[in-house]
């Protein structure tokens, strides 16, 4: 009987290794973003990332919570959730660069960014128009 899966080498299935495609309001990992730089068509300077089709976004260091050190359930849901540096601190985590925790709940952590995309111009002021004061 033939396996339907076993494919002679020459027609293996390809896999899709190509970098995973930027959004804003999204977390990517330090590996995801090296891939992306790899890629080409991306240059960063410091916390921005500048796409060559004129697309910026702002760089904002960030942790993914991964899972639960103890394999218990997630006392506090947190569990896949990526959130900046800042708000895990606001919410009482403490951070190393590999491990969160709140209390006596500790979670494997992922470091990388949220990506904040930024107007495209800004107008003579300087000012983003995308966020304009009132």
């Amino acid at each position: 009987m033939n396996d339907p899966y076993d494919f002679p080498p020459a027609m293996s299935p390809a896999y899709d290794t190509s970098p995973p495609p930027l959004s804003a309001d999204e977390f990517i990992s330090d590996d995801e973003l090296n891939a992306v730089m790899a890629g080409g068509g991306v240059r960063r300077d410091g916390c921005v990332l500048r796409t060559d089709d004129g697309i910026t976004y702002l760089l904002e260091e960030a942790m993914r919570a991964l899972g639960n050190i103890s394999q218990e359930t997630d006392p506090y849901g947190v569990t896949g959730q990526a959130e900046t540096l800042g708000g895990w601190l606001r919410r009482g985590f403490v951070m190393s660069s590999q491990r969160i925790a709140l209390g006596r709940a500790v979670y494997d952590a992922e470091a990388g960014f949220v990506l904040r995309r930024l107007a495209r111009d800004a107008d003579a002021s300087g000012i983003n128009p995308a966020i304009r004061p009132r």
